[in-house]
C-alpha cells in the first residue's frame, strides 16, 4: 500500500538511536546555506503520530528564503526537503538508523535516486511528466485550499520502494474537529492515487484554514485491518 509522506514521511520507528551526522554533497550544501542565509520565515511543530498502541513524535520545522527547507525529524530518521514557494520539491534526503541515506532531486522531467538503502547502493533515474513533484505534503498541499482549481495531480515518491506515484489531491470542504482537546475549524484534503486505482487507497489532510498550517493526517498504511495511522499537531 502507500504510504504517504510528510516531510518524506516520518519514518523509523521503536528504536533508540542517534542519527549519524550528514554529509551533504557540494551543490546541496551550498543552496541550503544561501537559503538560510536570507531566510525570512520559520515555523517550528510538534507532532503525535499514532498507530494501534504504537506511538511517535516527531519535530517539523520550515525555514523559508529564496527556496523552502522544510525538515522533520522522528526518532531514528531525518528528513529534509527544499521547495519552491508553491509546494514543488526540488531535492529530498532522507536518513534512518538502519543504514539507509537516500537523496533525491529533479531535473527537468527526470527524477534522480541514488545512496544506501539498508546498506544496497541505489542509483536510479524514473522519467515523469510536466507535472509537479511533491514529497513534504505537508507544505507542498497548503497552497490547495486558496487556489482556483480544488483539485491537483503530483508525483511523489513512496519511501518504502522509492518508486515515483502519480497522485490526485481534492479539497473535500471545511470540517470542524479536535486537536488537543480544542475544536479547530479546518479544511479537509483527500489524496489517492491518479486514475484507475483512485479507489483502492485514500487518506486525508486538515489544515488550519487562518494560517495553512497542516493540523491532522489519517490514513491505513497497510492490508485491510490494518489500524489507522493518524497524525496530529501537538503544540
Amino acid at each position: 500500500m502507500l504510504k504517504p509522506v510528510f516531510s518524506a514521511g516520518p519514518g523509523g520507528r521503536n528504536r533508540r538511536c542517534s542519527i549519524k551526522r550528514i554529509v551533504l554533497p557540494v551543490v546541496y550544501f551550498l543552496l541550503l546555506s544561501a537559503q538560510t542565509t536570507a531566510s525570512t520565515l520559520a515555523q517550528h511543530f510538534t507532532y503525535l503520530e499514532k498507530t494501534g498502541d504504537e506511538t511517535t513524535v516527531f519535530k517539523w520545522e520550515l525555514h523559508e528564503g529564496n527556496a523552502v527547507v522544510i525538515t522533520s525529524r522522528q526518532e531514528g530518521s531525518r528528513f529534509l526537503n527544499i521547495c519552491r514557494h508553491d509546494g514543488a520539491t526540488i531535492k529530498w534526503h532522507f536518513q534512518e538508523q538502519s543504514g539507509t541515506d537516500i537523496t533525491a532531486h529533479r531535473r527537468k522531467n527526470t527524477i534522480f535516486i541514488s545512496g544506501i538503502r539498508d546498506g544496497k547502493r541505489v542509483d536510479r533515474t524514473t522519467e515523469i511528466d510536466d507535472l509537479p513533484w511533491y514529497q513534504p505534503l505537508s507544505f507542498s498541499l497548503r497552497a490547495l485550499p486558496t487556489s482556483k482549481n480544488r483539485k491537483k495531480t503530483f508525483w511523489t515518491i513512496r519511501q518504502d520502494s522509492l518508486e515515483a506515484v502519480k497522485m490526485e489531491a481534492v479539497v473535500k470542504g471545511k470540517e470542524k474537529i479536535e486537536i488537543n482537546g480544542r475544536w479547530e475549524n479546518t479544511i479537509k484534503i483527500e489524496i489517492h492515487p491518479a486514475g484507475f486505482f483512485s479507489s483502492f487507497w485514500h487518506a486525508h489532510y486538515w489544515f488550519r484554514p487562518a494560517d495553512l498550517v497542516f493540523v491532522q493526517y489519517r490514513g491505513v498504511h497497510g492490508l485491510p485491518g490494518t489500524p489507522a495511522t493518524t497524525v496530529s499537531l501537538k503544540n
